[in-house]
């Protein structure tokens, strides 16, 4: 038997979905220049995510790495702004020999400003930040991480 009123339901409940009731779409870039001793430094793993919990979205991007500069951008559907972070893991300073190559690589976060996180309609700001991975007294946190594959 057929109930009118269930496809009155599911019309309506796809149309709210698709209004943006459940969430919005919003987008943020991030422009980097990573540097190691000074030099341009291609060889790091990057991550964004909601939060610094890495139990937390990981969120689907697109990253594009020339000459030590990092173009990362990425889209995703929230209930609201949320407060991003990208997750770094490099092996900067380590030595040339792969046999004395410590297995562990270094490990730490950056917090992207909310106001870079922009919804879908506007027009994204990048963020732009330059790391220089050799001085870890500007990143609180930053340690080994034998947790991960590198």
């Amino acid at each position: 038997m057929f109930f009118p009123g269930l496809l009155t339901f599911l019309l309506l409940l796809f149309a709210t979905c698709e209004a943006g009731i459940f969430g919005k779409w919003y987008k943020l870039a991030i422009k980097a220049k990573i540097k190691c001793n000074e030099k341009k430094f291609d060889n790091v793993t990057l991550q964004l995510f909601k939060s610094e919990d890495a139990a937390e979205v990981l969120i689907p991007t697109s990253i594009t790495k020339k000459n030590g500069k990092t173009e990362i951008t990425a889209e995703i559907k929230e209930q609201s702004k949320f407060q991003p972070v990208l997750h770094l893991l490099h092996r900067c300073n380590e030595v040339k020999d792969p046999a004395k190559i410590n297995v562990c690589p270094m490990d730490f976060w950056i917090q992207i400003p909310k106001k870079f996180v922009f919804e879908d309609t506007e027009n994204a700001k990048p963020y732009s930040i330059t790391i220089d991975l050799d001085k870890k007294e500007k990143f609180d946190g930053m340690k080994r991480n034998c947790d991960v594959m590198f």
